[in-house]
C-alpha cells in the first residue's frame, strides 16, 4: 500500500509569502493612488483658491478703473449707504474666462464731498471651481479739479458777430476783438465776479480782420482804467479803479481786483482793471501752461478707448457718439489728429447729438467732454450741447471756428483762438459746475487696508 507524497512544508510557506506580497503591492499600490488622488485634489483646490483670489482682485480692479472713468459719484454714496453702482442692494457680478466670476458692491466709511479724502470699502467675492476667496479692501479716493478754466479761454478771441455770453467770462492771453459784439451779463458762477473779458494784452473794439492788436486800435483802456462800457473787463492797459464809481466791481473785488504783486519787482501786476502779463493772468486765475499733462492726456485717451469714442479721424457718424443716458451720464471723446493731412483735421461738433440738457428744472448728472488733439473744431448749425470742449494744440491748429447758426452751449471752451462771429449763446450755470466730467477731476485713489476676510475651499 503506497502513501501519498507529502508536500514539503516550504511549499506553503512560499504561498503564504506569496499572498502577503500580493496583498502588500495592493496596500501601497492602493495608498500611492490614494495619496496621488489627494494631492492631485489639494492642487486642484489650491489652484481653484488662487483662482478665486485673483478673481477677487479684479473686482476690486475694476472698481477702481469704474471710479477714475465715471467719476466718485456713479456710486451714489450717502452718508450710510450707495446707491448707484455696485451698491449693497444691487451687486455688481461679472463672469470671467475659464468659468471664474467676482462679485462687488461698495460701502461708504467717510465718503466725499463731506470727507476729502473719502474713504470707502469694497467687499469683493471671487470664485473659480470650488475655490472662493472674499477680500475687504478699503480704499482712500482723493478728488479736485485739474486747473482746466472754467471759462472760455484762448490766445485770442474774436467777435464780430452778435455772440452772448452768460454767467462766465472770456480770458485771454493775447487779444479779444470786436467787443462791443460780445454781450457778457450775469455773474461768473466759476469765479464769482460779473461776466466779463480779461486779457493779458488788449481788448479791443476794432474787427480782427488785420489782427492789429494794439494800445490804440479801440483799446477798450486806451483813455484810462474805467470804461463804463465795460466796467469790469482787465487788460494790460488798465489800471487801479479806486474812486471810480462806474466801474467799481461788485463781486470778489479783492480777489481778483485788488493790488496783487507776484514777481517782487514793486511794480503791481494785478490792480483794478490793469493784468500786466500773461503770467500774472494765469496766476490769478489759476490757469496751468497747457491744459493737460501727458497722463492726463493717456487717461483721458482710455477713457475713450472704453467707450469707443476715440477717433483718429476727424469725421464720424452721429451713431459713433452716443446720446447721453441713465447708463452712461458722462463721456469722453477723443479726436487724436496729430499726423493727419491739413484737410482732414476740422471736427463738426453739429452731429454729436442727444447732449443738451433736457428741459426741465432738475439738474441731471451728465457731462461731455470733447478732446482735440493736433485739429480744430466748427461748433455751429444750431447745435446745443452741454460739454467742455478742449483743443489742446497751438496754431496753426486749435482753432473753434464760426460759432454761429444760433449755437447754444452750457460749458467752456479752451482753444489757440475762438471765433465768435455768429449768433451763439455760451452760458455757464451751477448745475453743469456740479457735473464736471470725471476726465477734468483729479482722482487720486490708494489702497489704504486690505485684508483677506474668508477663505473656503469647499468639498
Amino acid at each position: 500500500m503506497r502513501h501519498p507524497e507529502k508536500v514539503p512544508r516550504d511549499q506553503g510557506a512560499a504561498l503564504v509569502l506569496t499572498l502577503f506580497a500580493t496583498t502588500l503591492v495592493m496596500i501601497v499600490g492602493t495608498t500611492i493612488l490614494s495619496i496621488t488622488v489627494n494631492d492631485l485634489r489639494s492642487a486642484r483646490l489650491s489652484r481653484d483658491s488662487a483662482a478665486a483670489l485673483d478673481s477677487a482682485e479684479a473686482g476690486v480692479a475694476q472698481l477702481a478703473a469704474h471710479v477714475r472713468t465715471y467719476g466718485i459719484s456713479s456710486l451714489g454714496c450717502g452718508p450710510t449707504e450707495c446707491t448707484g453702482y455696485a451698491a449693497e442692494a444691487a451687486p455688481v457680478s461679472v463672469a470671467l474666462e475659464g468659468g471664474r466670476r467676482y462679485e462687488i458692491w461698495v460701502e461708504p466709511v467717510a465718503p466725499l464731498p463731506t470727507h476729502n479724502p473719502g474713504v470707502y470699502l469694497v467687499h469683493s467675492t471671487g470664485r473659480a471651481g470650488d475655490g472662493v476667496r472674499e477680500l475687504e479692501v478699503e480704499i482712500t479716493v482723493g478728488t479736485q479739479p485739474i486747473g482746466l478754466p472754467l471759462a472760455i479761454f484762448a490766445r485770442s478771441v474774436d467777435g464780430g458777430g452778435d455772440a452772448t455770453v452768460t454767467r462766465e467770462s472770456i480770458i485771454s492771453t493775447g487779444c479779444v476783438f470786436s467787443r462791443r459784439q460780445i454781450k457778457t451779463e450775469g455773474v461768473d458762477v466759476a469765479f464769482g465776479i460779473d461776466a466779463a473779458v480779461h486779457s493779458a494784452q488788449y481788448v479791443s473794439t476794432s474787427n480782427g480782420n488785420n489782427r492789429s492788436c494794439g494800445p490804440t486800435s479801440g483799446a477798450v483802456h486806451r483813455n484810462g482804467a474805467c470804461n463804463t462800457e465795460f466796467p469790469w473787463d482787465q487788460s494790460v492797459q488798465g489800471g487801479s479803479l479806486a474812486g471810480r464809481a462806474g466801474c467799481a466791481p461788485a463781486h470778489a473785488v479783492e480777489a481778483y481786483y485788488g493790488t496783487k504783486e507776484y514777481d517782487g519787482d514793486a511794480d503791481p501786476d494785478v490792480v483794478g482793471s490793469k493784468v500786466k502779463n500773461e503770467a500774472s493772468l494765469r496766476r490769478l486765475f489759476g490757469i496751468p501752461d497747457q491744459p493737460f499733462t501727458d497722463a492726463q492726456l493717456d487717461n483721458l485717451r482710455a477713457m475713450a478707448e472704453e467707450t469707443g469714442t476715440y477717433f483718429d479721424r476727424a469725421g464720424y457718424t452721429p451713431s459713433e457718439i452716443p446720446a447721453r443716458s441713465d447708463d452712461q451720464p458722462h463721456l469722453v471723446v477723443f479726436f487724436d489728429l496729430e499726423g493727419r493731412p491739413a484737410n482732414e483735421r476740422l471736427v463738426d461738433l453739429k452731429d454729436v447729438n442727444g447732449w443738451a440738457r433736457p428741459a426741465s428744472p432738475a439738474c441731471p448728472e451728465q457731462s461731455l467732454l470733447v478732446v482735440v488733439v493736433g485739429g480744430d473744431v466748427r461748433l455751429n448749425g444750431n447745435q446745443a450741447m452741454v460739454a467742455n470742449i478742449v483743443l489742446t494744440s497751438p496754431a496753426p491748429y486749435g482753432h473753434v471756428f464760426k460759432a454761429n447758426g444760433t449755437a447754444d452751449l452750457i460749458g467752456t471752451i479752451y482753444a489757440d483762438s475762438v471765433d465768435l462771429t455768429g449768433t451763439v449763446d455760451i452760458s455757464l450755470d451751477d448745475c453743469f459746475l456740479q457735473n464736471l466730467s470725471p476726465g477734468l477731476i483729479d482722482t487720486t485713489l490708494v489702497t489704504s487696508d486690505y485684508r483677506e476676510v474668508d477663505r473656503t475651499d469647499r468639498p
